[in-house]
């Protein structure tokens, strides 16, 4: 490996666990509420369309790392396809997406952090953010592993939640 060359640290169980955390944190906790408010019973078709998109990204991304296994990630892609300027110019605005996501489900995950345990929303915020920037600054594998651990936790609360509302079949189902 030359010295300008990214080291491939994650493995599938990582990126796996990154986008379901991605999908559930910001997806299922964050936007769920208003977006039923305002689309009501058709927000089965919003998953369905969400899906597809998901899907057909997810097998994009699969196309272009059999053909450019760099370690380049998105970068190394459209840089392959539509060159170095506009690599970077998409890169940039992909990394503030990034933010936006990461504040959005730290924003979410506090505000129900702070019903459950009676603390303030800004301060459970900051914590969540902070932690999300040592494990990002001290390395893409230790981030992962914070990653993972949340994506769990969001798991689990989500099936305490759906258990709690529906501990049995029958109860679950419209009379």
């Amino acid at each position: 490996m030359s010295k300008n060359q990214l080291k491939k640290s994650l493995g599938f169980w990582d990126v796996l666990l990154f986008g379901i955390g991605g999908i559930v944190g910001a997806g299922i906790y964050a936007i769920i509420g208003k977006a039923a408010a305002i689309s009501g019973n058709m927000l089965w078709l919003s998953f369905v369309i969400a899906a597809t998109v998901a899907l057909l990204t997810g097998l994009t991304y699969a196309e272009f790392v059999s053909r450019f296994p760099d370690a380049g990630g998105s970068f190394e892609y459209l840089k392959q396809g539509l060159g170095k300027k506009t690599a970077l110019i998409m890169s940039i605005f992909m990394t503030f997406t990034g933010v936006v996501a990461a504040a959005a489900i730290a924003i979410s995950f506090a505000d129900y952090l702070g019903r459950l345990l009676e603390i303030s929303s800004w301060i459970a915020i900051i914590v969540i953010i902070g932690l999300m920037a040592f494990f990002n600054i001290i390395g893409s594998k230790y981030s992962s592993y914070y990653n993972s651990f949340a994506t769990i936790v969001t798991l689990l609360g989500l099936a305490v939640v759906v258990g709690g509302q529906c501990p049995g079949i029958r109860e679950c189902r419209p009379s």
